[in-house]
């Protein structure tokens, strides 16, 4: 989606935020997740510890990002691990059970 709207949006210079919890392997994903963006070409910024849910969407409005990831299950069971994919105008969460 990014990528389609790159003219519009310039996402990969603006770039991504990427943070991450103490949940089960949070940091793994989150450097994998990172690896991706960094693969297509958008300028990363992943946290370099773990940061609450809300530091990803202030982090976004801060460094004018045009998106942004938060590694977390949240409410759900320790063992759980989920993806929260923020936008412009959307928040959007899955839940993966015992991720990797």
């Amino acid at each position: 989606y990014l990528e389609g709207k790159e003219e519009e949006l310039n996402g990969k210079e603006r770039g991504i935020v990427i943070g991450y919890d103490g949940r089960h392997r949070s940091v793994n994903f989150a450097q994998i997740v990172a690896a991706v963006f960094l693969s297509r070409g958008f300028r990363v910024y992943l946290f370099s510890r773990m940061a609450p849910t809300p530091f990803v969407p202030f982090a976004i409005l801060h460094l004018r990002a045009v998106a942004g990831v938060m590694i977390t299950a949240s409410h759900n069971p320790k063992q759980d691990n989920g993806y929260k994919l923020y936008c412009t105008s959307a928040v959007i969460s899955l839940n993966f059970r015992k991720f990797l």
